[in-house]
């Protein structure tokens, strides 16, 4: 299935130093998930016969927070429907409504509240609907949200994007764009909490080019902001299948590692 899985892990979020807030750790799983936007020219591989799949992996590996990518109206209606006890925010690209390629995050509604939610576009002025930014080949937004815990009262901000795959400005100007959102937005909380952020994306070409591998370029702009936490096949992913990893086509031969889910601060590793 193409672009099945792209990372999966558990983010460990920390309530602060004391020993009694350590207490109240718990594991949070989040996971980047490019699902191939609906195209009739897929075959066998169209979405009509995917979507049930994917809604059960989501809901088989007990994933609390998820980044999507590509989804068109129609797929997002489908999720919705599939997954019941999820909720969702998140616009398409072309129109800030329902034209184009949604970068939504879902999450549970058992677990999470909404406290805020927006969008902007990756480009030079992003409130600027459907604009491409740069040298970028296509219109490309993040979606972000504040959300609050329900088990531990921790509120934290997950953005999810999908970096364009042709301008190298695009990508790197993007990441940067999105730093200064997530400053804009957490504002003071900012240093205050281990893990007050999360960014979900897939990093396309793969590493290690500067503009793709997000490490570097967000240490270049704001020194230390970043931890890599995970990408499908490093020690601190989750154990899954050997066959379960980011891939670029329908066929889990041509995994590679593509895609990234960061936090900010140094989070431990889960068990």
């Amino acid at each position: 299935m193409r672009n099945l899985i792209l990372a999966l892990l558990s983010v460990i979020i920390l309530a602060g130093c004391s020993k009694q807030q350590q207490d109240t750790t718990q594991n949070i799983v989040v996971a980047t998930f490019n699902m191939r936007y609906d195209n009739p020219d897929d075959s066998m591989n169209n979405w009509q016969y995917r979507k049930e799949r994917v809604a059960q992996f989501i809901i088989d590996q007990n994933i609390d927070i998820v980044g999507t990518q590509e989804l068109l109206q129609n797929q997002v209606d489908d999720l919705k429907a599939l997954l019941p006890d999820f909720d969702m925010v998140g616009v398409a690209r072309d129109n800030g409504k329902d034209e184009g390629e949604y970068a939504a995050i879902f999450f549970r509604r058992d677990r999470f509240e909404v406290l805020d939610s927006n969008n902007f576009w990756l480009c030079e002025n992003p409130d600027s609907v459907g604009m491409k930014g740069w040298d970028a080949a296509c219109t490309r937004i993040a979606t972000w949200a504040k959300l609050k815990d329900k088990t531990n009262d921790k509120i934290f901000m997950a953005v999810n994007t999908h970096f364009d795959h042709v301008g190298e400005v695009a990508r790197r100007e993007s990441a940067l764009l999105i730093i200064s959102k997530i400053k804009e937005i957490v504002g003071d909380h900012l240093h205050s909490s281990p893990a007050t952020s999360m960014l979900t994306t897939p990093a396309t070409p793969t590493p290690p080019s500067p503009a793709t591998n997000l490490c570097s370029t967000t240490r270049a702009a704001w020194p230390t902001l970043w931890k890599v936490l995970t990408t499908l096949g490093t020690t601190s992913a989750r154990n899954l299948p050997t066959n379960a990893r980011a891939s670029t086509s329908f066929s889990p031969l041509r995994a590679s590692r593509c895609s990234r889910c960061l936090s900010r601060k140094k989070i431990p590793r889960p068990s």
